[in-house]
């Protein structure tokens, strides 16, 4: 008897090309709604999350609460006062745990920026620490302040909110969890839950959908890639070109998909636009071998992954087939019809 083939997730397939465009080992985190897979060479991200907050506190009999509540630990023993300038640094954490969290914990004043150059920090930062098979979850909270009211600028101040710690398997078992359900959900083809689901990820951003697709960004200076929708950098600007500093904490946004398309998921690769300047023929020469060797590295461990990807895309769009078949073959048949008429 043949072995069943083990499913196909978007978890799985994000690190496996992060990896794959990486030349040093990779850290793991969930911070602020969004788990990472990251290296000084670029990171991943997916647009789903565990919970930290557990769900009902004070009646767990009302309640039944979230495995990942059960299956972790909170690492925070005091926390101080939000409005406290030094808030972060006189947080008190679980023993051993503190080194852990600082190197996820934002700047006050940072605003959570997130870009490639500080991703690379962070993946170097945990990368020296011990690898104890745990990965840390948190969140920050944020205080937005004008001048209007005695500040010196407008702007805002940062510092953690929550932190759990959990073995690193188990979490990842979870998320494929979360996973599973929403293949579900979807396999049960209600049909308001799953348009929603399908719009693009800028509309109706601030409210929770019962529905959330998968979504996959991994990005290096050279190329951003996603999956299984589009993600753009810019609502007005798709092909927006990206700098190391570039701020990507509320980025990308993916475009929707329509319920009524057969296989409307796929791979989409941007290559970042790339100056080279030169006085002579010998640096023109030199600066073109640097950005194609970069290309082709990062293009390369892309085409590495695309067996991963594909077999993420082909459950994918099998499930969207399988869940929105009438109104696929309805269309289908009227464009069909229109042919013959036109012929």
């Amino acid at each position: 008897m043949s072995q069943e083939q083990p499913k196909p997730y978007a978890i799985d397939t994000l690190i496996a090309t992060v990896k794959a465009i990486s030349d040093t080992p990779l850290v793991f985190f969930q911070r602020d709604g969004s788990f990472y897979a990251t290296s000084p060479q670029g990171y991943g991200k997916i647009s789903y999350n565990l919970s930290l907050v557990p769900q009902n506190p004070r009646n767990e009999e009302w309640r039944q609460e979230l495995p990942e509540i059960i299956d972790s630990e909170n690492v925070i023993m005091k926390k101080c006062e939000d409005r406290d300038r030094h808030a972060n640094e006189k947080t008190e954490f679980k023993k051993g745990e503190k080194p852990y969290i600082s190197a996820l914990i934002f700047n006050r004043d940072s605003y959570g920026v997130v870009n490639l150059e500080t991703m690379a920090a962070t993946a170097r930062s945990l990368g020296a620490l011990p690898d104890d098979d745990n990965i840390r979850l948190l969140s920050h909270n944020r205080s937005y302040h004008s001048h209007k009211y005695g500040y010196g600028c407008d702007g805002a101040d940062t510092w953690i909110g929550d932190a759990r710690v959990m073995n690193r398997d188990r979490y990842f078992e979870l998320m494929r969890e979360k996973e599973d359900d929403f293949f579900e959900k979807l396999h049960q083809g209600d049909e308001s839950v799953i348009e929603k689901a399908y719009r693009n990820s800028a509309v109706g951003f601030m409210n929770g959908r019962p529905l959330e697709i998968p979504d996959v960004m991994v990005i290096t200076p050279n190329v951003m890639v996603t999956f299984p929708r589009l993600g753009e950098l810019d609502h007005h600007e798709p092909n927006k070109v990206w700098t190391r500093e570039m701020d990507l904490h509320e980025w990308p946004v993916y475009r929707g998909v329509h319920m009524s398309e057969r296989s409307p998921f796929g791979i989409y690769c941007v290559v970042n636009k790339k100056l080279i300047e030169a006085k002579t023929l010998n640096g023109l020469d030199v600066g073109i071998t640097q950005v194609m060797t970069y290309l082709s590295d990062d293009l390369a461990g892309v085409k590495k992954a695309m067996p991963h990807i594909e077999s993420f895309l082909d459950r994918i769009n099998y499930a969207h087939n399988q869940a929105n078949n009438k109104r696929i073959e309805h269309i289908e048949n009227y464009r069909a019809k229109r042919i013959v008429n036109v012929s």
